[in-house]
């Protein structure tokens, strides 16, 4: 006798503001997911299904999206490395360039134009 797989729901089939929630975790996934109440573990398996990437990549988009809306305002660079929760500006344009493919001055630079 054949049975029907019902979907499991999960806490996320709840949640509708994943971008507010990234911002407030530090975009790190074990912040989000202690947010979302679940292990990082079970917000990697379900993430996916719902958002259609895994969490660490998404945040990884999402801080570079807030990173060059930060730099294209005009903010300096030490100020939107401390918004996104680097200490120091050093590690930052480390991060921003491999993600980019160019400093944050150098895209400040490009975008201007």
């Amino acid at each position: 006798m054949p049975t029907s797989r019902v979907p499991m729901k999960s806490r996320l089939d709840e949640i509708d503001n994943f971008e507010d929630r990234a911002q407030e975790a530090g975009f790190r996934v074990k912040n989000l997911a202690q947010d979302c109440r679940l292990s990082p573990r079970q917000l990697e398996r379900r993430f996916a299904e719902k958002v259609g990437a895994k969490p660490g990549a998404w945040l990884n988009h999402l801080k570079l999206r807030e990173a060059q809306a930060l730099l294209d305002n005009g903010e300096l660079i030490q100020n939107v490395a401390q918004t996104l929760g680097y200490r120091h500006h050093r590690d930052f344009s480390r991060w921003f360039k491999r993600r980019c493919g160019l400093s944050p001055t150098d895209y400040r630079r490009h975008s201007a134009h």
